[in-house]
Formats: structure tokens, C-alpha cells, sequence
């Protein structure tokens, strides 16, 4: 009797103890984008540093911070080391970007940026938390060419791919 009371009460809160984290997805990531993109724009404004052009995040890029916000681990771009993450509930505010030297750094000769935006692991359903990635890029041209620079070009091109965590394998930028 008392292992079926027990089983029963199994039965009836399990499906509450899974928790359903929102996924962000269309025109909620683009507006969490724009946020994440203007508070950086006026964090890089505010400490002299030159202004980036905003482009699309890359394949990599989307399935480093996915990884990074399933997993909680820290991952990085061995191409071009620019990629920074950080976790945020506040999507607008300047202070996890202040915090991060690379982001504001005015001495390499970035050009362009991305931004990616995921509910990171840390959420709750009471509290949502962002992992949020921002990528620093060179130029077009550079950044087509740089391959080419490496010393193990088959080998170095790749070397993000180690990192991705398999539900995070195509994770739409």
C-alpha cells in the first residue's frame, strides 16, 4: 500500500519537476540582439574606442555561445579570439561589457562585430538569464584571407568545432 502511495505521488509531481526554459527564437532574439548590440555600441562609445559595423553571426559563433549557455562551460574562438560570453538578466545594461577588456579594446585592428543571444542554464522559470556572445571580427577581406595564414590551415580552421556541445551542432546563428 505504501509503495503505491508513493508511486502515485511520483506520478503526479514529475511532471512539474522538469523545468521548461524559453527558447529564443525570430523576433525576440533579433530585439535581444539590438539591445545587446546598442549597450555594447555605447559602451565602446563611451570609452573612446573606434565604432564596429554590426554583421551577422557566423555558424561558429552561434554554436560556441549555444554551447556555452547549455553547458556553462567557457569556450573561445582559436581563429580570431575575440569571442567573449557572458551571462546577464539585463540584456541593455553596459556593465558585463565594461567588465570584459576585450570588447573595449581599441588596439587590435577589429572592424566589424556579432552578436548572439541564448537563455543560458542558469535560468529559472522565475528568472531568465542570458548568455549573451559578442564576437569582434576583422575585415571581410582579412578574415577570407586568414586561413591562408595559418599553420596548419586544415587543422586550425577547425579547432572550434572540438568545443560544441552536441545539441548545439547547427545552431542557426
Amino acid at each position: 500500500m505504501r509503495s503505491t502511495a508513493v508511486l502515485f505521488l511520483i506520478l503526479l509531481l514529475a511532471p512539474h519537476a522538469e523545468q521548461q526554459l524559453p527558447i529564443l527564437t525570430g523576433k525576440p532574439k533579433k530585439n535581444a540582439e539590438i539591445q545587446v548590440a546598442k549597450a555594447f555600441e555605447d559602451s565602446r562609445e563611451l570609452v573612446g574606442a573606434p565604432k564596429l559595423k554590426r554583421v551577422p553571426a557566423s555558424l561558429a559563433e552561434a554554436e560556441l555561445v549555444c554551447t556555452a549557455a547549455t553547458t556553462g562551460k567557457a569556450v573561445h574562438d582559436p581563429r580570431w579570439g575575440g569571442l567573449a560570453t557572458y551571462v546577464t538578466s539585463d540584456l541593455a545594461s553596459a556593465e558585463s561589457i565594461m567588465g570584459s577588456p576585450i570588447l573595449l579594446d581599441k588596439s587590435k585592428g577589429w572592424s566589424r562585430y556579432s552578436v548572439v543571444v541564448n537563455v543560458d542554464l542558469s535560468s529559472s522559470r522565475l528568472a531568465v538569464q542570458y548568455r549573451v556572445g559578442i564576437a569582434l571580427r576583422e575585415s571581410s577581406v582579412d578574415e577570407f584571407l586568414a586561413p591562408l595564414a595559418y599553420d596548419n590551415p586544415a587543422r586550425d580552421s577547425k579547432d572550434w568545432k572540438d568545443q560544441v556541445a552536441l545539441p548545439c551542432k547547427g545552431a542557426r546563428p
